[in-house]
């Protein structure tokens, strides 16, 4: 697997490096001294490979509408932002539990907002945030037009979005 740079950058700012090794025996973050801080089986994910991951389980799962906007440079938040709808609090609920399992395969953990009520969830896992609604709750919210326009489109009222 490939090394994500930019989780890199922010561990070295806090002066930790990223240990792994050919095996997978051992990887994980260290301190300053040395210590394995944070041991993990898996090497870090490269962005690009979990974003192709998360949409390829939403392709699956038949979401609609399926968005993804870059962030870099408009937040320290996440690198990207996911955005799709299903037809129904069910579909949303089971979209979230499939992103959820594939994601932990490859080592990530995501935190999930909103589950209980299946209209509007948000899964976090580290660089990359996915919203997954309702459409009568995204069409309310229209978070995809808070976030995609950069100021050199918004002149032109052009979306910096990619849709699938």
């Amino acid at each position: 697997m490939c090394r994500n740079d930019s989780t890199v950058h922010r561990l070295q700012k806090f002066g930790l490096t990223t240990m792994t090794s050919t095996s997978g025996a051992k990887a994980g973050v260290m301190d300053p001294q040395g210590e394995l801080i944070i041991n993990s089986p898996h090497t870090p994910v490269d962005l690009e490979q979990m974003v192709e991951c998360i949409e390829a389980s939403l392709e699956d799962d038949q979401a609609l509408d399926m968005v993804t906007i870059d962030l870099v440079g408009k937040t320290s938040i996440a690198d990207r932002m996911i955005v799709a709808s299903g037809n129904s609090g069910r579909l949303v609920s089971a979209m979230t539990e499939h992103i959820v399992e594939k994601l932990k395969a490859l080592g990530i953990y995501p935190k999930t907002e909103g589950r209980a009520q299946s209209d509007w969830i948000l899964i976090d896992a580290g660089d990359v945030i996915i919203h997954l609604f309702r459409p009568e709750v995204r069409a309310f919210y229209n978070i995809e037009k808070i976030w995609a326009l950069s100021p050199e489109t918004e002149e032109k009222n052009e979306p910096s979005v990619q849709t699938a």
